[in-house]
């Protein structure tokens, strides 16, 4: 059973912060991106930052499950 809660807490942690880190890769490419896309998805601020907190919610659930 222990293998189990420890696969799931790496699990949430390692898909919280590969969320997170999607999302920052998103800003930062479109901030300093130099070639002009074919194409354009507006993300707002509010967005990216409920879904950094719905992200770090999810990370702390999982270590909640210790």
């Amino acid at each position: 059973m222990e293998l189990v809660v420890f696969l799931a807490v790496a699990g949430a942690v390692a898909g919280g912060v590969d969320g997170i880190l999607i999302v920052l890769m998103h800003y930062t490419a479109k901030k300093l991106g130099t070639r002009k896309p074919e194409f354009t998805v507006r993300v707002p601020m509010w967005l990216r930052i409920l879904l950094c907190g719905i992200f770090i919610l999810g990370i702390m659930y999982g270590i909640g499950m210790i």
